[in-house]
Order: structure tokens, then C-alpha cells, then sequence
């Protein structure tokens, strides 16, 4: 009888302290925490602004079958990543249904690669391939705006329009912020749950 009842109030106090169990996870991350994958497809500048490349991550995560909500880490003249996707608690990445792997233990761990890098890249698709790839991004290593570094705010595929681009094997601040380039050349999205 002592042995329950120690038992009983032992699982009262993981309750009470907010230790989840895996019945409280959806795509394999606890709630304040995030999920991100760089996409398979690629695609040029035009992205139909935000909401279209949103679009894509949305598409991309459904196809993986994942549920939460996500979206594509770009920023426009105006509008920053870091603002735009609120990322506080871990971010980790898949590479099978149920490996995953740190890449930053908070956001501002994950905004700061100035100063320290990533504990992984952000290197693996929705369907756990591997992409030695560059990724358009528009985004300071900040979270913040590259001016009018954006293709149009990601509605042009011109040849005289640049954008910046992120590595996807970069563990330092070159993962989100490389070089500009051409926004007629085709990259990948990176997409992350909200």
C-alpha cells in the first residue's frame, strides 16, 4: 500500500512539473518547441510572396505527413523572419520518423550564429533526404531583413533581381545569410512549425 502510494505521488509531481509524454508531442516535438526541414523542391524567386512560399511548407510537411503548422524562413523589406515566426524553444531536425537531432536549443541560439553555431545542419528534406544545397532566404544570420535582397519580396524570377541565400551544410551564420544571387536560379525553402 506505502509502495502505491509513493508511486501515485510520484507521477502527481511529473504532472505537476509539465513532463509531456509522447501523447503530448505532434510531429515528434513537444508544444513550444519546433520541427524544420529544408524542402526537396526547388524553386526560382517567385514564390508568390510569403503567403506562396508558406504555401510550399505547408505542402511539403502535409506530403511528409506532418501536422503542425509551417512556414517558409524568409524575410521581406519589411517584414523579418525572426518577427514573423516567433521560434522560442528547441529546434530539431529528422532524419527518420523518430531520430531526431538538435540544431538549437532556443531561438535565441538559433538567431545567433554569429557567435556560435548550429549543433547541426539543416541539411535533411520532409522525406529524410539529404540536401547539399543553397536555400533562399532574404534573412540576416539575425532573423532580420537584407533590405531589398528578396526577388521582389519573392514575387520575381528576373535575372536582374538578387536575393540572399543560406548553405544547407552551414553550421555557422552562413546557413541563412551567404551570398546574393540571381533570383531566375532555382534554391530550396527552408520550413519550420510555428
Amino acid at each position: 500500500m506505502i509502495k502505491r502510494s509513493i508511486q501515485i505521488f510520484f507521477l502527481s509531481l511529473l504532472v505537476a512539473c509539465g513532463v509531456q509524454d509522447s501523447s503530448d508531442q505532434k510531429d515528434g516535438i513537444a508544444d513550444g518547441d519546433h520541427r524544420i526541414f529544408v524542402t526537396m523542391t526547388q524553386y526560382d524567386g517567385n514564390l508568390g510572396g510569403l503567403s506562396g512560399a508558406d504555401s510550399y511548407c505547408s505542402q511539403a510537411a502535409s506530403s511528409a505527413g506532418l501536422e503542425r503548422t509551417y512556414r517558409a524562413i524568409l524575410s521581406t523589406d519589411t517584414v523579418a523572419a525572426e518577427s514573423r515566426l516567433n521560434i522560442t524553444g528547441a529546434v530539431y531536425i529528422f532524419s527518420d520518423d523518430s531520430t531526431r537531432s538538435l540544431v538549437a536549443a532556443s531561438g535565441i541560439d538559433f538567431w545567433g550564429t554569429d557567435t556560435e553555431n548550429l549543433r547541426n545542419t539543416i541539411s535533411i528534406s520532409e522525406l529524410y533526404t539529404v540536401v547539399s544545397s543553397n536555400v533562399w532566404t532574404g534573412t540576416t544570420s539575425e532573423g532580420g531583413t537584407m533590405g531589398t535582397q528578396n526577388c521582389n519580396e519573392w514575387q520575381s524570377s528576373s535575372s536582374g533581381q538578387n536575393s540572399f541565400y543560406g548553405s544547407s551544410t552551414a553550421l555557422d551564420s552562413t546557413w541563412v545569410e551567404n551570398s546574393p544571387e540571381s533570383c531566375n536560379n532555382i534554391n530550396h525553402l527552408y520550413c519550420i512549425s510555428i
